[in-house]
């Protein structure tokens, strides 16, 4: 496993004070009427992580069905794909992440939305989780273990607060060559602050935390396609509302960088899916 990446480092990373009001703004200059907005109009800028709302819809597939479930989201960022599998399958969802500023935006625009009665997003480390024993019926996380270098108590975390029988899903970038990385990266500004681990890697702790693993699969080229389409509608310039607004000014260059590295083989978002025994 790789060396610890710090909590502080992460926050950091991703911290920011006027998300909110970008966002808002960017509604507003896509022609959007904010006293009437709807969760998937967010979607462009709050499901951050390669594929979008097409990633989040195989991830809440493999959910299975959901209805009037407890889900739990595993870094949830500012909460785009809590909302939209809350949407789409009526189960409530509850999503913890490191991130403040995420939590704060998270929650407005989920107000925003009027979906508040199904999402709660909560600050708090994915690594030691705060919840009861047993109180999830399915779990996910999508894009997030590339900041989390101890996979165990992650893993042993989520374990413990799922039901028996139920399906833990991951959806994240992993390694699949030895070369090394180059940074920026939309997940870290340097190699301090990456925590990329293999898919072999991930599997050892899934099943040392007692899951078995149901199915795993590259995602190469469905990132190449989604990468290639967002550096085209970047040609003329940003759009107004897009993941620009959460990955910063060098967003071209961390979208480069990750294209180019699952081109050469380095890395590829990968889908897993696990099922807690015991």
């Amino acid at each position: 496993m790789i060396k610890d990446v710090d909590n502080e480092e992460v926050v950091e990373h991703y911290e920011t004070g006027t998300l909110y009001e970008s966002i808002l703004k960017g509604l507003v200059d896509s022609g959007a009427d904010l006293d009437n907005i709807s969760a998937d109009q967010l979607s462009a800028a709050d499901e951050f992580h390669i594929g979008g709302t097409e990633a989040t819809t195989f991830v809440c597939e493999k959910l299975e069905s959901l209805a009037n479930k407890k889900v739990l989201d595993v870094g949830c960022g500012i909460g785009g794909p809590a909302r939209f599998i809350a949407t789409r399958t009526s189960c409530k969802v509850t999503g913890i992440d490191l991130t403040p500023s995420f939590i704060k935006v998270g929650n407005s625009l989920t107000e925003l939305v009027d979906l508040t009665h199904s999402v709660e997003l909560i600050e708090g480390d994915a690594s030691v989780m705060p919840f009861e024993k047993g109180i999830f019926d399915a779990a996910y996380m999508v894009h997030v273990g590339m900041n989390i270098s101890d996979k165990n108590s992650a893993f042993q975390g989520v374990w413990k607060s799922l039901k028996p029988d139920a399906l833990f899903v991951i959806y994240d970038v992993m390694r699949v060559g030895n070369e090394p990385m180059t940074f920026p990266v939309p997940w870290a500004e340097k190699e301090e602050g990456s925590a990329v681990d293999t898919a072999e890697l991930y599997t050892q702790a899934l099943e040392s935390s007692g899951f078995s693993i149901l199915h795993s699969e590259k995602k190469a080229e469905f990132a190449l396609g989604f990468f290639e389409n967002m550096m085209k509608k970047m040609e003329g310039g940003p759009p107004p509302l897009g993941l620009h607004l959460v990955m910063g000014a060098n967003t071209s260059e961390k979208v480069q960088n990750v294209y180019q590295q699952i081109v050469g083989g380095v890395l590829a978002p990968v889908l897993m899916v696990a099922r807690k025994q015991g």
